[in-house]
């Protein structure tokens, strides 16, 4: 049964407003994908596409971007211009070009009907912007790739997980869970379900300091911390079977609390970030 989310979101047309936003799945046969296009294309720029995906394939990002680029050129209008919006999109995502990267992708997502470039665009729509912060934008372009995904394989693991972090950004930590667990049940054992017992259950934030191995390491980083007045503790937490000692700082309702406490610390640990607890 879809959530509410779900419902809501269903038969939308496309992504809208603003929002940054990865890498996303690229991998369906380009044979699949250039039928039926709405102006006739050269046997030259058929093979523009198919060397695009070759060399996203090969991580040859500068050869994409020339490839596609000189098909958009010519063909912007074509059925395949989604094939090269989208491979150039990605391309510029592992380039670190968001903007470029975002405007692509929408182009791509807006344009086909292609289920593999709805999912992959969706996808990494949502990875742009949550990696930006804008969460509202990013749990909307999760739920719209869920509806492109095939429930049992990847990126499903992929989506849920970072839907299921967005979730808890937003304080819906019952809906957060809802999404870990189907992670842990449909792909037990894969570094998404890791990452998703990890965060499952938690009610609340802390800023964390660091992780250790040996107890004795973590009480003293903690001790130094409280020594400059912040209120660290030492917390055993198991995962996978194996014990780490956490140094975690202070407990915060929500996630903009957390925020306006995480400065301060970086004062002293730059490496300091923002995770749930439980």
């Amino acid at each position: 049964m879809r959530t509410r989310h779900e419902r809501r979101l269903a038969g939308r047309p496309g992504p809208a407003g603003t929002g940054r936003c990865p890498a996303a799945v690229a991998a369906v046969a380009l044979a699949v994908w250039v039928g039926g296009c709405t102006e006739p294309l050269s046997p030259e720029a058929r093979q523009l596409l198919v060397d695009s995906k070759a060399a996203y394939d090969g991580g040859d990002d500068a050869a994409v971007l020339q490839k596609t680029s000189a098909f958009l050129a010519e063909h912007a209008n074509a059925g395949e211009a989604d094939v090269a919006f989208y491979f150039r999109g990605l391309s510029k995502y592992r380039l670190r070009d968001s903007s470029g990267a975002m405007s692509d992708l929408k182009e791509a997502f807006t344009r086909t009907n292609r289920r593999e470039i709805q999912l992959g665009s969706a996808k990494a729509l949502g990875d742009l912007a949550f990696e930006s912060g804008d969460a509202v934008w990013a749990e909307d372009m999760y739920y719209q790739a869920l509806q492109y995904a095939d429930p049992a394989r990847k990126p499903t693991d992929e989506i849920r997980y970072r839907l299921g972090c967005v979730l808890q950004r937003k304080g819906d930590w019952s809906e957060a869970d809802r999404q870990f667990d189907l992670v842990l049940h449909l792909f037990a054992g894969s570094p998404s379900a890791q990452r998703a017992e990890r965060r499952a259950r938690c009610l609340a934030w802390t800023v964390q300091t660091g992780v250790y191995a040996r107890r004795d390491a973590a009480l003293a980083e903690a001790k130094r911390l409280g020594a400059a007045k912040l209120p660290a503790a030492a917390k055993p937490l198991t995962y996978g079977g194996t014990l780490r000692f956490h140094v975690q700082i202070g407990t915060y309702k929500t996630w903009s609390e957390a925020g306006a406490a995480l400065p301060g610390i970086r004062r002293l640990r730059k490496d300091a970030i923002l995770v749930p607890t439980r």
